[in-house]
């Protein structure tokens, strides 16, 4: 794999883990239990870029061919499913991640 791609991919995953942890912590502030907590995850996290790649038309998406991307979405569900959602810490937190989300 060139470095390039592995630049890619590497920007992917923290994309989509910052959005999945963004859709997690607004799950968890609506009072979702943990499956809806974890099918925000993945529906915030692969969302964005399923749509981008479909759009694009450019191939299978990513989301689809890469195990890594449901799983980093899954795994930052997972966090948030036994971690509470509130503090100055999360407050921080969500912003920031919708942020590196938009920028990544």
């Amino acid at each position: 794999m060139s470095s390039a791609a592995t630049v890619y991919q590497i920007l992917n995953l923290i994309a989509i883990t910052c959005a999945a942890l963004a859709g997690s912590i607004a799950a968890r502030r609506r009072g979702l239990d943990p499956v809806g907590v974890l099918c925000c995850a993945c529906i915030t996290g692969l969302g964005g870029g399923l749509l981008r790649d479909v759009l694009l038309q450019h191939g299978v998406p990513a989301s689809i061919a890469d195990p890594w991307n449901p799983a980093a979405a899954f795994a930052a569900g997972a966090v948030l499913c036994f971690a509470s959602p509130q503090g100055a810490a999360w407050r921080i937190l969500a912003p920031v991640a919708e942020a590196a989300t938009i920028g990544a």
